[in-house]
C-alpha cells in the first residue's frame, strides 16, 4: 500500500510541475510580444486602440471649445473685443477639428463620446484666460493627439494619421494666436475682428491670401468667416 502511496503522490507533483512550467511559458511567450504580464492571475491589461485614443482626443477637443467659447464671453465683457473674435474663432476651430474625428471613429464601427471635465471651466480674467487657453491646446497637442499618431502611423492607420495631423496642425495654429494674443499691444486693442476657420481642418487664419489650405489643400472658399 505504501508503495502505490508513493508513486501516487510522485505522479501528482509531476503534473503539478508541469503545469506550472506551462504556465511560466506562457507568461514568457506574453513578454516576449509586448503583453502585460496579468497580476494575481488575472487578465492582462488590455491596450488602447488607435479609435480608443481618438475618443480622447475627441473629448478633450470638445471640452476645449467650450472652454474657449466662455473665456470669449468673459472677453466680451471686459471690453476685449479683438480677443473676444479671436477666441471665438479658436472655438469653432476646437469644434471642426472635434467633428473631424467623430467622424473617423463611426468609420471605425466606434461611438464618438465626450466626457465631461471633473471641474467647471475657471474663468478668470482675459489675460489668464489666453495663457490657460494655449496651454490647454499646448497639452492637447503634445499629449493625446501625439500619442494617437504614434499608434496609429505603426499600424498604418492612414485615416487616423490624416485626421489626427489636422489636429496636430490646427492646434500648433491656436497656440500661435493665443500666446501672441496673451502679450497684448495694440493690435489687439479696439472692436471685433474676422478670423476664418477651414471647415476641412480646422486651420484658423486672419486673411485669405492664398488658394488652397496649405494644410488640407482645400479651397479658400472652404474657410468659414468668425467674429
Amino acid at each position: 500500500m505504501s508503495g502505490k502511496r508513493t508513486l501516487r503522490l510522485g505522479l501528482a507533483a509531476c503534473v503539478f510541475s508541469l503545469l506550472a512550467c506551462g504556465g511560466w511559458a506562457q507568461g514568457v511567450g506574453d513578454e516576449r510580444a509586448g503583453v502585460a504580464a496579468p497580476a494575481g492571475g488575472g487578465q492582462a491589461e488590455k491596450k488602447p486602440t488607435v479609435t480608443d485614443r481618438l475618443q480622447v482626443v475627441y473629448s478633450r477637443l470638445t471640452n476645449q471649445a467650450s472652454e474657449l467659447a466662455a473665456f470669449a464671453t468673459k472677453a466680451d465683457e471686459e471690453k476685449d473685443f479683438r480677443i473676444g473674435s479671436l477666441l471665438r474663432a479658436a472655438a469653432r476651430s476646437s469644434q471642426l477639428s472635434a467633428n473631424l474625428i467623430a467622424e473617423q471613429i463611426r468609420q471605425a464601427g466606434g461611438k464618438p463620446e465626450a466626457k465631461p471635465e471633473p471641474k467647471p471651466v475657471d474663468v478668470k480674467g482675459t489675460k489668464d484666460n489666453l495663457k490657460a487657453a494655449a496651454a490647454r491646446v499646448r497639452s492637447l497637442r503634445d499629449g493625446p493627439v501625439a500619442d494617437g499618431t504614434t499608434q496609429a502611423n505603426a499600424e498604418r492607420n492612414r485615416d487616423a494619421v490624416r485626421v489626427l495631423r489636422f489636429a496636430r496642425e490646427s492646434s500648433t495654429e491656436l497656440v500661435r494666436w493665443l500666446e501672441d494674443a496673451a502679450e497684448g499691444g495694440e493690435k489687439w486693442k479696439g472692436e471685433k475682428r474676422e478670423f476664418f476657420v477651414d471647415r476641412t481642418c480646422g486651420r484658423l487664419v486672419d486673411k485669405l491670401d492664398f488658394e488652397r489650405c496649405p494644410v488640407c489643400q482645400s479651397r479658400r472658399d472652404s474657410y468659414e468667416r468668425v467674429n
